[in-house]
C-alpha cells in the first residue's frame, strides 16, 4: 500500500515538475552558450527524447521559459477537441479515456468483437443506453457505460477506471 503510493506520488512529481537537469542539457546542446545560459527552453518531468540533432531557429527575442517541453496544462482544450472544431465525436472520447487509463498497467488490444481485450477479458464501451448485446456471447464480456453511478453485474461504469492511474 506504501509502496503503491510512493509510485503514484513519483509518477505524479515526474510529469509536473520542472527538470533542471534536462532543462540545462537540452540548452546547452541546443544553442551557443550565450542564448543557452538564458534558457529558452524549460523541461518539466521526462519526457522521451529519442534525437537531439538538427536545429533549433528562434526568430525573435529569446527570454526566459519561452518553450516547454512536457508540461500539462490543465485547461487547455484536448487535441481531439481542436481537431473536430469543437465538437469531439463522444463515443471516440469514452473509447480513448478507456484505453489511456487502462493501458497504464495492461496490455490493451483491439477486439474484432467488441472494442478491447485486455488479458482474457473483453470490454465494450458505450453510454447509458448500451445494451449487452454485443458481448452477449463472449466469454468474461463486460459492459462499459459512460453517465452511470454504479455497476451491477457485468456492468461497470467508465469514470471507475480514472482510478487505475
Amino acid at each position: 500500500m506504501i509502496g503503491t503510493f510512493f509510485k503514484r506520488t513519483e509518477r505524479f512529481l515526474s510529469k509536473n515538475w520542472f527538470n533542471p537537469f534536462l532543462t540545462f542539457y537540452l540548452n546547452l546542446r541546443s544553442f551557443p552558450f550565450g542564448t543557452a545560459i538564458k534558457f529558452p527552453i524549460f523541461v518539466y518531468g521526462r519526457p522521451k527524447i529519442w534525437n537531439t540533432t538538427g536545429e533549433i531557429i528562434i526568430e525573435s527575442t529569446i527570454t526566459s521559459g519561452m518553450i516547454t517541453l512536457n508540461k500539462m496544462d490543465p485547461w487547455a482544450p484536448s487535441l481531439m477537441t481542436v481537431l473536430s472544431d469543437g465538437h469531439p465525436n463522444i463515443g471516440n472520447l469514452r473509447e480513448t479515456f478507456f484505453y489511456s487509463q487502462t493501458r497504464v498497467r495492461n496490455d490493451v488490444v483491439s477486439s474484432k468483437d467488441s472494442d478491447f481485450v485486455i488479458d482474457r477479458y473483453t470490454f465494450e464501451v458505450g453510454g447509458k443506453k448500451k445494451g449487452h448485446r454485443q458481448i452477449e456471447n463472449i466469454e468474461n464480456g463486460y459492459l462499459v457505460k459512460d453517465d452511470i453511478e454504479f455497476g451491477f453485474g457485468n456492468v461497470i461504469p467508465l469514470w471507475l477506471f480514472g482510478l487505475n492511474y
